[in-house]
């Protein structure tokens, strides 16, 4: 085998490797690619998480306003609930005062 023959022979099996090599390459481009898209995903599905973190954290914050408005409520409730038992007992007493003014009134014009 000459030089030349064996230099064309070498070009051509080198030439045959770099072409493998673009190949893997290729390769190499189309799963960096799909790793790109999936980073994209994970980008998206971490902005979806911190937007529902920050609701959660808006309705922790609407439920405890609320829950202390109620609470202002339910001590409003209770202390109507006080005073309509203390207005009930004294009309109760009133009436039973007027009950007996009643009967004297009419056990004095018999």
């Amino acid at each position: 085998m000459t030089n030349e023959e064996l230099v064309t022979l070498l070009d051509q099996r080198f030439a045959r490797i770099d072409e493998r090599f673009d190949g893997i390459d290729e390769r190499f481009t189309r799963i960096d690619e799909r790793f790109d898209g999936i980073d994209e995903r994970f980008t998206r599905i971490d902005e979806r998480f911190d937007r529902v973190d920050d609701d959660i954290h808006q309705t922790r914050v609407l439920v405890e306003n609320l829950d202390d408005k109620i609470k202002f409520v339910m001590d409003d409730v209770r202390m109507v609930d006080g005073k309509l038992d203390r207005f009930a007992d004294e009309t109760r007493a009133n009436f039973a005062k007027l009950d007996q003014r009643v009967l004297l009134l009419e056990t004095s014009r018999r």
